[in-house]
């Protein structure tokens, strides 16, 4: 007689299963498994707006809707392409829009969910999915006649609609946001909508194409320093936890070019109760200054990940403002009383052309490397507490390491007084919250 393994093996198999038709099955082996299984494997349903998901969506809502917490929507759009005939064009949804997948948005879980996750990916083909996407400046009007002539607009304006609506979000994860505004932005559901959420990520879309980069558009620019401000940073007054994600090769910051990196300076007004802050691909500028320092009291952690400095400034005003050392220093003064954690990772500082264009997983350095690198990599071996800062120029649309500043810098030692000002901070307020123990 076949025993059915405990509950908790059950969702560790469940665990590798990629699909939801395969859960579903594994939850209909037998009452016991579906009893035990059912409320854990379909606490998070990942959906997506594809004509042939429509079956499959009802059919789950309809026996494990109560069960569901969190969503994850994957919401393609296209180009208009009445040619297509590939199966893949057939499954797509008319217009871009099902009504499974915008009921599921909307309210069709019959058990309240405090999650949705958004992946909006573009899905779109190389004639509108470059950097000319966003190549105009774009006002109201242009964007109601753009939903009027491209259904894939139409789609993503409703959807966003949709979701508005959904009083019960607080988490919002938006993998991949095109630099494009909707009607439904206008909505009077919107504005609650953004206010409710209490964490927010945003993953901004971006190409390159040759030596141009979508951050030199005109209309990408107009969207990330004032739609997004305008329509989500000044809604968003409840947010606990913000993450930003700009594109590897359109990093967000002010930069050695004015006219294809932007500062962060105006883009938030201050977030009373943030706790948490994550950025990816972003310069450290004036900007991030001005907003750490807007959020002294409350802002207890703060993760930037890849993100990289410059020596060089456009305005003089700005000179050497971006530079790590001063961004540290400007930490260190700024009184920063919440603050237990400044995180700052890279996946790859090089220090030689060799080892920045190497692919591998591990680089070794070769013999004849000069003496003044193999240098700095045994003192980094020999100390932990020694660390490289990330320098980058722009050159032919790629965010190349500045390695002569990254060696200059280290030799310095300028970058990391400052860095060691920030940790001893860091361990003063953690003493002062937390008692004798830095470490919690």
């Amino acid at each position: 007689m076949f025993r059915c393994p405990p509950a908790e093996v059950l969702c560790h198999v469940a665990g590798y299963l990629p699909g939801l038709p395969d859960r579903r099955t594994l939850s209909m082996l037998s009452r016991h498994t579906h009893a035990a299984v059912a409320p854990l494997l379909f606490r998070r349903i990942r959906f997506t707006n594809l004509a042939a998901d429509a079956a499959l969506i009802d059919a789950v809502v309809a026996t494990m809707g109560s069960y569901a917490a969190h969503l994850h929507f994957d919401f393609f759009l296209f180009p208009n392409d009445d040619t297509a005939t590939t199966t893949r064009d057939r499954d797509r949804p008319p217009s871009g829009r099902d009504a499974s997948a915008r009921r599921l948005v909307h309210d069709r879980l019959s058990a309240p969910h405090d999650e949705l996750w958004g992946n909006w990916s573009e899905g779109v083909n190389e004639t509108v999915g470059n950097i000319y996407i966003s190549e105009v400046l774009e006002g109201w009007e242009e964007t109601l006649h753009a939903e009027q002539r491209y259904h894939w607009r139409r789609a993503a304006s409703d959807a966003w609609r949709a979701l508005s609506a959904n009083g019960a979000v607080r988490v919002l994860d938006v993998r991949s946001l095109l630099p494009k505004t909707a009607s439904s932005w206008h909505s009077q559901e919107w504005g609650p909508f953004i206010s409710r959420l209490e964490r927010l990520s945003i993953g901004l879309w971006g190409d390159c194409i040759d030596e141009w980069r979508s951050n030199s558009m005109e209309g990408y620019q107009q969207f990330v320093t004032v739609k997004l401000m305008n329509y989500i940073f000044d809604e968003a007054r409840e947010l606990r936890a913000l993450r930003i994600v700009a594109h590897e090769r359109n990093p967000i910051g002010e930069g050695p070019h004015s006219s294809s990196v932007f500062s962060l300076t105006g883009w938030f007004k201050p977030t009373p109760r943030l706790r948490e802050l994550e950025l990816m691909n972003f310069i450290v500028d004036i900007g991030l200054v001005e907003f750490l320092m807007a959020h002294r009291d409350v802002l207890e952690r703060v993760r930037l990940i890849n993100c990289r400095a410059t020596r060089e400034s456009h305005s003089p005003s700005l000179a050497d403002a971006s530079t790590w050392a001063r961004f540290f220093s400007n930490v260190a003064n700024s009184r920063a009383t919440a603050l237990v954690e400044l995180c700052v990772e890279n996946e790859r500082i090089p220090l030689s052309l060799q080892e920045q264009e190497f692919e591998g997983d591990i680089f070794v350095p070769p013999p004849e490397e000069p003496d003044k690198i193999r240098r700095i990599r045994q003192r980094l071996q020999a100390d932990k507490s020694l660390r490289l800062f990330y320098y980058a120029s722009q050159d032919e649309g790629s965010t190349l390491a500045d390695m002569e500043t990254i060696i200059q810098s280290f030799e310095t030692g300028a970058d990391q007084a400052a860095y060691n000002q920030v940790q001893a901070l860091i361990n003063l307020n953690r003493r002062r919250i937390h008692g004798c123990n830095p470490l919690l």
